[in-house]
C-alpha cells in the first residue's frame, strides 16, 4: 500500500463546504461516510478513494481538480491500482491485513466512530461490543475499523478472546511489545495489572478484543478509567454495563451481491454493482437471498466458485440439492474465518448444550417452524408440554434423541420453578439463546426470528426419526394455540396460518395420523374456507423455490378428509360436507386436479354412511357433474345427472327434478342429441305446469331451453309461440327512468 507521507490541507474542499454552510458531518451524511473521514480529507491526512471522490464531485457539482483531488502522488498510486492510506501507528499489534473485498457496513463503521467521539467529548470511557450470530462479519468490521481509522490512534492492539488461554496469550504478546514487566509464574498473575496500568496511563489507543466468549473474563484487564477505546466482537446480544452493544444484521441483497462479485473477482474491489452484467447481478442477488445475506456463507460460496471455476448459476442449481454438503465446504485458504458455516453453527450449538440442554430443544423446535418471525406463544407452549408430559414415552424419546442422552441424565428443575409463569419461563431460556445470538427477539410483536441457515444446519444434524418426532411436537404445539375459527380469533388465525400449513406438509411427508393432526387440519381448512381468498392462501413457501397456494390447499384438504375420518369415526357424514366445501373452494381457484378426488371422496363417504339414495349424495353428485361439464366430460356428467334424477324422483323433490332435467337437456343439446333434449324439456315443462302453471315466472328458464331446442330441430313456428309466451310472462320491458322515451 502507498502511504501519504506529509499532510497537505485540501483548502478547496473545505472552502466548497463552507460556502454552502455545511458541517463535516453534513457532507459525511450526504455521501455515506463519517465526519472524521471528511476531517482527514480536509486536513490532507488522507485522500478520498475513487468512489468517494466521485460522490463528492456529484455533491458539490465540481470536478476533481476544482475540489483539490488532482495530485501527483494520487495519480501515480491510482495508475498502479493502489489506494492512499494513512501512516499506521508506531504500536501496531494486529492479527489481520485489511480485507480488500470488505463491502457495505458503512453505517456500522460510522456508528462506532460517532459513539467513540461522543465518549471523548463527554469525558466517559466508551466500550463498544459488535454483537451477532457467527458468520455475520463482526471480525471483519473490527478489522476494517482499525485500518480505516488507524491514523486517529497512537497504538492499536488486537487480542484474541475466544478462551481464557488465548486471551492471556494475546495479552502476553502485547505486554512484550510494550516492554511491560511480567512476573514469571504458571498463570502470569501480574499480567492483568501491567496491562491495566499501561492503558490507564496512556491515551489515543484502540484495544480490539475479538470473539469474547465470556464477557467477565476481560474485565480484569480493563482499568476503571482510561483514555482510549475498547472494541469487542461477541456472539452475545447483551453486555450489561461493560459495553454498548451494536447488533449486526445480514447484508442486503445488493451488498451481498456486490461482495460476492468482488470476492470471485468478477468486479474489482472498488467497483460498484452497476459495473456488473445484468446476468451476473441477477444471479448474485439470488445467491445473496438464498444465503440469507450471511457474509460467511457468501464468502464460502465465493471460495467454492473460485476454486472450482463454476458459475454462480451452476452453484445455485447445485445448492438446491446439495446444500448440506456445500455448507460444510470452506475451501483451502481462508485467512479471516477458517471454519465453515456448518462447523461454526455446530460448535456454537454444542457450547449451548453444555450450558443449558433444554435451550437446545427450543432451538431445534424453532428449526422446524416456518422461516418467519415465530410467535413466542409457540415457545411457551412447547416448554409447557415438555414440563407437563415429561414421563410420557413420546417426550422421553424426543428429549433423549434430541440431546443424545438418557432423560434421567438431566432434570427440569428450572422448568418446575417457572412452569406457572409463562413469561418467566420463556425469559429463562431466551437469555441463553440470545447469548449465542441464535434467536432475535421483537418485544413489540412478541415474536422471535432465526436465520434460515441456522435452521438448515440444525436439521442437517438430525436423523429422520428425530425429524419426525419434532414434526409431531410442532403439530401438538400449533394445534394447541390455533384456536377454533370465530370472529374474535381471526387475527390469531392469520398469525398461525403459515405454521399450520407447515404442519400440513409434515403430516403428508411423515404420514402422521393423530387426533392433533386431524383437529389442526380441520381448523386450518375451516379458516381457509372462511376466508375463501387466494391471497390468504399464498403463504407457504417450499423449502427453497416457493410453493403455489393450490398445493398448500391440496395438502390441507386431503388430510382433513383422511385424518378427520380416522379421528372421528362417528362423524363420517360431516366429512362429506367438508369434502364438498373444499372441492367448491378449489373449483373457484380453477384447481380441477384437486376438486375431482375431493368430490369422489365425499360421494364414497355418503354412499357408505347414508346409502346410495340419500339427498346429500345428490348434492355431491351435482358438484361433480358441474365440474365434468366445465371440463367438457359430458358423458360422465350425464351419468351423474341420471343418478341425481333417480334420487330426486324417489324423494318426490319435483323442483330438483325439474332442475336436473334442465341440466340433462343442456348436455343432450351440447352433444347434438336434439330428440333427447326435446323430450327432457317437455318432461320439465310438464312438471312446471303441474306445480306452478306454465305462466309462472319460474317456468321461463325451461321455456327458453325448449324454444332453443325447437329452433335446433327446425320447429320454428312452435319456437316462436314459446318465445311469445315468455314475453307475455315477463311483461313489457320498461325504459330506464328519465330516458325521455
Amino acid at each position: 500500500m502507498a502511504r501519504k507521507s506529509a499532510s497537505n490541507p485540501n483548502d478547496k474542499l473545505k472552502q466548497e463546504r463552507l460556502l454552502r454552510g455545511w458541517t463535516q458531518n453534513d457532507v459525511a451524511g450526504y455521501i455515506g461516510t463519517d465526519g472524521y473521514t471528511v476531517n482527514r480529507w480536509e486536513r490532507g491526512r488522507t485522500v478520498p478513494s475513487p468512489y468517494f471522490r466521485q460522490r463528492l464531485c456529484e455533491l458539490f457539482g465540481k470536478s476533481a481538480e476544482e475540489l483539490g483531488f488532482i495530485a501527483p502522488n494520487l495519480l501515480e498510486s491510482e495508475q498502479r491500482g493502489e489506494d492512499v492510506m494513512p501512516t499506521l501507528p508506531t504500536l501496531w499489534y494486529f492479527a489481520f491485513r485489511r480485507n480488500p473485498f470488505f463491502t457495505g457496513r458503512e453505517n456500522i463503521l460510522s456508528q462506532i466512530y460517532a459513539y467513540f467521539q461522543q465518549g471523548r467529548e463527554d469525558a466517559w470511557q466508551p466500550t463498544i461490543a459488535i454483537c451477532g450470530l457467527p458468520g455475520l462479519g463482526k471480525t471483519q468490521i473490527a478489522i476494517e475499523y482499525a485500518h480505516r481509522y488507524a491514523s486517529a490512534y497512537q497504538a492499536v492492539f488486537w487480542v484474541q478472546a475466544d478462551t481464557p488461554a488465548l486471551l492471556q496469550e494475546s495479552f502476553l504478546a502485547v505486554a512484550s511489545l510494550l516492554g511491560l514487566p511480567v512476573q514469571e509464574g504458571p498463570y502470569h498473575a501480574s499480567l492483568a495489572q501491567s496491562i491495566k496500568t499501561w492503558l490507564r496511563t496512556h491515551s489515543d489507543w484502540l484495544l480490539i478484543l475479538d470473539n469474547v466468549e465470556e464477557p467477565e473474563s476481560i474485565q480484569k484487564f480493563l482499568p476503571t478509567f482510561f483514555t482510549g477505546h475498547v472494541l469487542l466482537t461477541t456472539r452475545t446480544q447483551f453486555m450489561g454495563t461493560l459495553a454498548h452493544c451494536i447488533d449486526i444484521n445480514v447484508l442486503s441483497p445488493e451488498d451481498g451481491a456486490l461482495f460476492l462479485l468482488r470476492r470471485i473477482k468478477t468486479l474489482r474491489p472498488r467497483d460498484t454493482l452497476a459495473r456488473a452484467t445484468e446476468t451476473d447481478s441477477l444471479h448474485a442477488r439470488a445467491l445473496a437471498r438464498l444465503m440469507g445475506g450471511l457474509p460467511l456463507a457468501l464468502d464460502q460460496a465465493a471460495t467454492y466458485i473460485d476454486e472450482t471455476s463454476c458459475t454462480i448459476a451452476e452453484y445455485l442449481q447445485l445448492y438446491l440439492t446439495e446444500s448440506s454438503h456445500l455448507l460444510n465446504i470452506r475451501g483451502t485458504f481462508n485467512e479471516y474465518h477458517p471454519m465453515s458455516v456448518s462447523a461454526s453453527f455446530t460448535l456454537a450449538i454444542e457450547k449451548l448444550a453444555q450450558k443449558n440442554p433444554i435451550a437446545v430443544t427450543i432451538l431445534q423446535f424453532c428449526a422446524f417452524l416456518f422461516p418467519a418471525p415465530i410467535p413466542e406463544e409457540f415457545l411457551v407452549t412447547h416448554v409447557q408440554l415438555l414440563n407437563e408430559n415429561m414421563n410420557s414415552e413420546f417426550y422421553r424419546s424426543l428429549l433423549g434423541r434430541s440431546l443424545n442422552m438418557p432423560v434421567q441424565a438431566y432434570g427440569l428443575i428450572e422448568l418446575d420453578v417457572t412452569a406457572d409463569n409463562p413469561p418467566l419461563m420463556i425469559n429463562t431460556f431466551m437469555r441463553e439463546l440470545r447469548r449465542f445470538s441464535f434467536l432475535f427477539r421483537n418485544a413489540e410483536t412478541k415474536t422471535v426470528s432465526m436465520h434460515r441457515l441456522v435452521q438448515e444446519v440444525i436439521k442437517e444434524r438430525i436423523d429422520d426419526m428425530l425429524q419426525r418426532l419434532w414434526a409431531e411436537q410442532l403439530i401438538k404445539v400449533v394445534n394447541k394455540v390455533f384456536l377454533p375459527v370465530h370472529f374474535s380469533s381471526k387475527h390469531l388465525c392469520q398469525r398461525y396460518l403459515p405454521y399450520a400449513l407447515t404442519c400440513a406438509t409434515f403430516i403428508e411427508r411423515w404420514n402422521i395420523v393423530s387426533l392433533d393432526a386431524a383437529r389442526l387440519l380441520e381448523r386450518t381448512g375451516s379458516y381457509l374456507l372462511a376466508q375463501a381468498h387466494n391471497q390468504l392462501l399464498q403463504v407457504l413457501p417450499a423449502p427453497r423455490q416457493g410453493q403455489p397456494s393450490a398445493v398448500a390447499t391440496s395438502v390441507t384438504a386431503r388430510h382433513i378428509l383422511a385424518l378427520y375420518s380416522y379421528a372421528f369415526p362417528d362423524k363420517q357424514f360431516d366429512v362429506t360436507s367438508i369434502a364438498n366445501n373444499l372441492a367448491l373452494l378449489s373449483y373457484q381457484q380453477n384447481n380441477y386436479v384437486l376438486t375431482e378426488p375431493l368430490l369422489l371422496r365425499a360421494i364414497s363417504i355418503c354412499e357408505q354412511v347414508v346409502g346410495g339414495t340419500h339427498t346429500a349424495l345428490a348434492t355431491c353428485l351435482r358438484s361433480l357433474a358441474n365440474l365434468y361439464e366445465t371440463q367438457g366430460k359430458l358423458k360422465q356428467a350425464e351419468v351423474l345427472y341420471l343418478r341425481m334424477l333417480q334420487i330426486f324422483e324417489a324423494h318426490e323433490m319435483e323442483d330438483n327434478v325439474c332442475a336436473t332435467l334442465g341440466n340433462m337437456a343442456w348436455i343432450a343439446l351440447a352433444q347434438e342429441d336434439y330428440a333427447h333434449a326435446e323430450d327432457l324439456c317437455e318432461r320439465a315443462l310438464h312438471l312446471c305446469e303441474k306445480n306452478v302453471g306454465l305462466n309462472h315466472p319460474n317456468t321461463v328458464p325451461y321455456l327458453e331451453d325448449y324454444a332453443l331446442v325447437l329452433r335446433k330441430v327446425g320447429k320454428l313456428m312452435m319456437a316462436g309461440a314459446i318465445e311469445e309466451q315468455m314475453r307475455a310472462i315477463r311483461g313489457p320491458i320498461l325504459p330506464p327512468s328519465g330516458s325521455g322515451v
